[in-house]
């Protein structure tokens, strides 16, 4: 989509009388008010100019004259940022505002019609350090399609002197053109940092056929994910997604207290899944996971025996206490990092059968297939 002529006031046979000096209008077109923007508030906010002056012009044709308008920006200023070089004039009026310094306006020649597409809105989402990322809503121009689209993130260098050069990443494969006069709201992908203890930069960016627009900078302090692994209520922090070799532990989210272990002993830590070595690698020279043991923790995990179970409700499992004790008994067992309880465990073969969700459980327990309620003795029910 283009700016339609209807948009503009008819101008070919017109002169432009300013200041008592004829100045030739071919080049500059007078932006017609529409039910779209009616009134001079309405346009500036919608196509970003400073200033709507009211022109008085003859037109050559009939000899008659009309009241034009011409749109124009402060040279230099914001607004200006949103017109493509090539539409501003080489028509500059100095204007001496009710309040401030005069300033220099220079006049749009497409009427001030198409402007960039922006952006708004930009907001942290995720702050993890293998995570960052921001969230943007992006804006077509009023009469233009936008064409490209995405963010671009950058870190400190190693020295922390400077910023990296920008990593930019266009998505506007993943979501498609924005049709003009719309707009969508999206979470930008995961950035990764490789620097601990400063901030990386994320900025949304938008082009059309008028140029390109960069959003507002986010600084985001990266920082580290918690974990609580098996048989440890110490709450620690890693530097990845998941545990892998190389993974680092810290104390805080911020990478403080960098973790290093027993000195001299074995370091072995239970995630969900997982049975890891932690200690001193020689070639980086630093604390991390070492090596995968086993897929299947070689411990026994916490379980708890039950001595009522119901298909029905929780009461009716207590009542099974009550005139059945010792019938209706069984054992569940407890994967702390998911909070999910099974029917089996196997010492090196991990967790077996379907995994129990809350105080009920799905799966076969005690032989009977489906929901069932669990008690242990006539306390709370799981």
């Amino acid at each position: 989509m283009s700016v339609p002529s209807t948009a503009y006031f008819d101008n070919d046979n017109t002169n432009l009388i300013l200041h008592k000096v004829a100045v030739a209008t071919r080049a500059i077109k007078f932006p017609v008010f529409a039910s779209v923007y009616p009134n001079p508030t309405v346009f500036k906010g919608k196509f970003f100019c400073d200033y709507l002056f009211e022109i008085f012009a003859n037109n050559k044709s009939t000899g008659g004259k009309v009241t034009v308008m011409v749109a124009g920006v402060v040279e230099g200023g914001n607004m200006a940022s949103y017109h493509a070089a090539n539409r501003l004039s080489n028509l500059v009026l100095k204007h001496k505002p009710s309040s401030g310094p005069e300033v220099k306006v220079t006049i749009l020649n497409d009427g001030g019609l198409n402007t960039l597409p922006f952006t708004r809105e930009e907001l942290e989402t995720s702050a993890f350090i293998f995570d960052l990322k921001i969230e943007a809503r992006f804006n077509s121009a009023h009469y233009l399609e936008t064409t490209q689209y995405g963010f671009r993130g950058r870190q400190r260098n190693s020295s922390n002197s400077d910023w990296e050069p920008w990593n930019a990443i266009n998505i506007v494969g993943d979501y498609g053109i924005i049709p003009a006069n719309d707009y969508m709201i999206i979470e930008s992908f995961g950035f990764a940092s490789e620097r601990k203890g400063v901030h990386f930069q994320i900025q949304p960016f938008i082009t059309n056929s008028e140029g390109t627009y960069y959003g507002q900078v986010i600084e985001i302090l990266p920082k580290a994910k918690p974990i609580v692994f098996y048989g440890d209520s110490t709450t620690y922090y890693i530097d990845t997604l998941e545990v892998g070799v190389g993974t680092k532990l810290f104390d805080d989210e911020d990478f403080g207290g960098y973790h290093q272990g027993p000195t001299g002993t074995g370091n072995y830590y239970i995630d969900a899944r997982y049975y890891w070595s932690y200690g001193y690698d020689v070639f980086s020279d630093s604390y991390m996971f070492l090596e995968l043991i086993d897929s299947n923790p070689p411990v026994t995990p916490t379980y708890f025996d039950y001595t009522g179970w119901s298909e029905t409700s929780a009461g009716d499992a207590e009542n099974q206490v009550l005139y059945n004790a010792g019938q209706y008994s069984g054992r569940l067992w407890w994967n702390t990092e998911y909070d999910t309880y099974w029917t089996g465990w196997t010492e090196g073969g991990g967790f077996v059968g379907v995994p129990a969700d809350g105080w009920y459980s799905w799966g076969d327990v005690s032989g009977v297939e489906g929901t069932v309620y669990l008690v242990d003795g006539l306390s709370t029910p799981y």
